[in-house]
């Protein structure tokens, strides 16, 4: 049996394998999104998921902030041609978001 951890910390968010193919990741209250700390929260989702297929949860609370350069990149391009990541929800209670 290996162990894997199943909850993470990154510096704007704690990520959490809720099932095998469920991954939570929940951005901390006022954070500011930058464009090396969602790439610090996409390289943990990577390595908690590995290889197999699974969806996601985002959460972002209202009072989060962002660069305007993180909102024109696409994070997700890396992993797109692989295809493991079959569903995404994001719950964004932020206004600019």
């Amino acid at each position: 049996m290996t162990l894997e951890p199943r909850e993470a910390r990154t510096t704007i968010a704690t990520l959490l394998r809720a099932r095998p193919d469920l991954l939570e990741i929940r951005y901390d209250p006022g954070c500011v999104l930058t464009n090396e700390h969602v790439a610090e929260v996409q390289e943990l989702r990577r390595r908690m998921m590995g290889d197999r297929m699974y969806g996601t949860l985002t959460i972002i609370p209202e009072d989060v902030d962002f660069e305007l350069d993180t909102m024109r990149t696409d994070h997700a391009a890396e992993d797109r041609p692989l295809g493991r990541i079959v569903a995404t929800a994001v719950v964004a209670k932020a206004s600019m978001i």
